[in-house]
């Protein structure tokens, strides 16, 4: 090890212990050696004296405690991902366990994407053409997102190239006053550079929603909303009669929202257990573990 010489140090030779730095111990020369024993903070020529922050003291040595806690969880994260890895390999060399319900996960997988119903047969959107900042595919909440995305984008590189022009700034600007003023003027302008494009970004979302609003066709559109009936009308087919009656024209369908707050435990549960009956119904678990037999008389039409 390279020895400190603190000889020059205007100190008295009574202080030599004090200019020592860490890890390291003076001699009777005013010469700092170091520590014999790694990680051991205060030391003599004998042995360790006290071991640095994070270390353990064992057998005269200074350990580091941290490095065994980082190796125990990297052989916990290499065990965790290989086993994780196993069973996804396993699973997919298993035969599916429930061909009922691999069939209905497969109908809604399919009945949830996005289809074009303006075109016959209701083909999917073209990947190559599609542009879902300027298309709505599935409602103007994803194309908002992605105009999002596109500008958050954009002003990172704005950034970007300013703070790179920031730092050439010494090298473009030989005088020390244009510097200076440079230095001043520069956070100003990418601020209102920033500002500006915040404020037109803000105008074209608005842009965006109106449009659709105006343009687009909704279910909205097709609909009626009427509310204040009374908590005896629980049959869409009378509340539909009834507003066919006041209208003239045939109704679509009507779809009664319940306002269930007073209820919301009792609707709750008989939501579980007719999830509860589902799952048995397609053979999730076995019958025997489903408790619905001894609840189905506590209903008041004897159905979960």
């Amino acid at each position: 090890a390279t020895p400190y010489y603190i000889g020059d140090l205007v100190i008295a030779a009574a202080n030599c212990t004090s200019a020592c730095p860490t890890t390291t111990y003076p001699d009777n020369a005013r010469v700092c050696h170091a520590c014999p024993t790694a990680g051991c903070a205060t030391c003599s020529r004998e042995g360790c004296g006290d071991c640095l922050i994070f270390h353990v003291r064992a057998a005269d040595q200074c350990l580091f405690l941290f490095g065994a806690l980082f190796a125990a969880a990297c052989i916990f994260a290499f065990v965790f991902c290989f086993c994780v890895g196993l069973r996804f390999c396993c699973s997919m060399l298993l035969p599916a366990r429930n061909t009922q319900v691999l069939k209905e996960a497969l109908s809604h997988r399919r009945r949830a994407k996005v289809h074009d119903y303006s075109l016959p047969g209701n083909p999917f959107y073209d990947y190559n053409d599609t542009d879902v900042r300027r298309q709505n595919i599935a409602g103007v909440g994803a194309q908002l997102y992605f105009r999002f995305v596109i500008f958050i984008i954009s002003l990172c590189i704005i950034l970007l190239l300013a703070l790179g022009l920031r730092m050439l700034m010494p090298e473009l600007l030989s005088d020390p006053e244009d510097l200076r003023l440079a230095a001043i003027v520069h956070p100003v302008v990418l601020y209102l550079i920033c500002f500006v494009a915040y404020a037109r970004w803000m105008m074209m979302q608005d842009r965006v929603v109106r449009a659709d609003l105006e343009d687009e066709l909704h279910l909205r559109n097709y609909a009626l909303v009427a509310e204040g009936f009374p908590k005896s009308s629980r049959s869409p087919h009378e509340i539909k009669a009834f507003m066919e009656s006041i209208l003239g024209f045939e109704i679509e369908g009507v779809s009664v929202a319940y306002d269930y707050s007073e209820e919301r435990a009792f609707v709750e549960d008989r939501v579980g257990r007719a999830i509860e009956k589902a799952d048995t119904r397609l053979g999730v678990y076995d019958p025997e573990l489903s408790d619905l037999e001894e609840y189905a008389g506590d209903s008041q039409d004897s159905y979960v």
